[in-house]
């Protein structure tokens, strides 16, 4: 599915070095330019997952069918179109783009590279951030998404994983691949095919209904990145709070400037929302307009708007989990076998389990090495195993992953963890109509002998094995 290690592009101008992820439009590589010294690049390919196959010899990109490629013609020529005009943004807070061009069938455009991690995957490592950090880094996107919004630009895809932080802690907005482009008087100009992260993507962008040039879209993606940032939680999709969910509310040590900026910025009505990133930053600053009214009722604070409409209670205390309670947030359903602060944060096992193998290659000999080497991470074993160009050989780590982007297959010190948690998860699962854990089950941890350490859900006991028609079951975490 992916470019190859050392895999040349532009007749060995770049390399590859790494995939590094994919998603439903493209694969985003590290590489180094061979002609300036082998600096780190990053390069982003057109490859649309559902209808595109790759050649894994040559590299080479097709599509499914005939009646699909004069899409992707359109796709791959927008594309290049997009890459052009993000060339001419030139703001520290926006990743640069330097090169773009056509080989194997598709297309590629190549950007900087940044040395850091996502926000995404700050919060992932150390739980809910700080209001004085979330707030710090959420201005420096701001003022990067009002020089984009400056040159009639939406990003449409503002969220954690597409927020990097340098080696200084500087927030870089990067991922413009399903930006739009629009002319002030006759609306749309350039597009690449539109897709949206639910949790972050508002309806209009949803249903795909975005016809002008109207930033209150990115700012419900900023408010909703806030709110991640400050909850370490992914918010409701926007159907969901549309169809009367509640967004959860925020630690009673957020301010309620804050809350009421988030709540703002994820109305429902394009229309309520703060229509440019100066009156986002406005309501942050504790700026009220001058028809609202604030009431404090001693316990929590609401706060009144405009024609008479009232906001959510934005200050609460969040819900907090023991072990062996059942968890049904964020797209997440499953049972807690693990908490950590105080129970606001842990891990959740999925409802059902799996009846296949841990990968194709397992034999009763010793198999190919993949670094999935983990006791205690599960997510990091995933990742890794899921970053090889033959992923799609590993069953059990896929079937985890196909519940959703949050769901990995378990270590090994993670499944004894359950083990331990045994009677009241196998409690929690019976009443909900979930699956009890019982025998065997694949741990996403390699052993250092055949292939991959086991735990017997009963006995508490390990080991390894490598059959492929060994009675072994495969269960899905996911953190929240």
């Amino acid at each position: 599915m992916y470019l190859r290690e050392n895999t040349l592009l532009q007749g060995g101008k770049y390399r590859i070095v790494r995939y590094i992820s994919h998603g439903g439009f493209g694969c985003t590589y590290e590489a180094v330019n061979t002609t300036w010294k082998n600096r780190r690049v990053a390069i982003k390919e057109l490859f649309v997952s559902d209808f595109c196959n790759r050649d894994p010899h040559t590299g080479s990109v097709t599509v499914f069918t005939r009646s699909k490629q004069p899409l992707f013609d359109k796709l791959r020529d927008k594309f290049l179109d997009e890459a052009d005009k993000l060339n001419g943004l030139m703001h520290t807070g926006i990743v640069r783009v330097t090169d773009a061009f056509e080989e194997n069938g598709t297309a590629y455009y190549v950007m900087d590279y940044i040395d850091g991690q996502s926000l995404r995957d700050l919060v992932k490592k150390v739980g809910a951030l700080s209001e004085v950090d979330a707030l710090g880094y959420i201005r420096q996107v701001a003022e990067a998404l009002q020089y984009v919004h400056s040159k009639k630009m939406l990003h449409l895809d503002i969220k954690p994983a597409n927020i990097m932080l340098d080696g200084n802690g500087k927030a870089i907005l990067i991922d413009f691949g399903v930006s739009k482009q629009y002319d002030e008087e006759s609306g749309e100009n350039t597009s690449s095919l539109m897709g949206h992260s639910p949790g972050y993507a508002p309806v209009e962008q949803s249903n795909n209904s975005i016809s002008k040039f109207l930033p209150a879209t990115d700012i419900y993606a900023l408010g909703a990145t806030l709110y991640h940032l400050l909850s370490g939680a992914v918010p409701p999709p926007a159907s969901e709070l549309a169809s009367g969910e509640e967004l959860p509310s925020l630690s009673a040590s957020v301010s309620v400037a804050t809350c009421r900026a988030v709540i703002s910025a994820m109305t429902i009505n394009k229309h309520d929302r703060p229509q440019s990133v100066a009156e986002f930053l406005s309501l942050l600053d504790g700026k009220k307009d001058s028809g609202e009214t604030h009431i404090d009722d001693g316990e929590t604070d609401i706060i009144c708007f405009k024609e008479n409409q009232m906001a959510e209670k934005v200050v609460a205390t969040e819900k907090t989990y023991q072990v062996g309670d059942y968890y049904d947030r964020n797209g997440i359903r499953g049972v807690v076998f693990e908490v950590s602060d105080g129970g606001r944060h842990g891990k959740v096992l999925s409802m059902d389990r799996g009846k296949t193998c841990w990968c194709t290659f397992l034999q009763s000999v010793r198999f190919i090495r993949t670094g999935a080497s983990s006791i205690s991470d599960g997510q990091f074993n995933t990742d890794k195993i899921l970053s090889r160009n033959d992923c799609d050989k590993y069953r059990a780590f896929m079937w985890c992953r196909n519940k959703g982007s949050n769901w990995y297959m378990p270590s090994k010190e993670e499944l004894l963890t359950m083990y331990r948690n045994m009677d009241k998860i196998n409690a929690t699962l019976s009443k909900q109509g979930g699956t009890e854990l019982d025998g065997w089950y694949w741990s996403s941890t390699e052993s250092d002998g055949w292939s991959t350490w086991l735990v017997h859900m009963g006995l508490g006991s390990t080991g390894d094995y490598a059959k492929l028609d060994a009675k072994v079951y495969v269960r899905a975490a996911a953190a929240f």
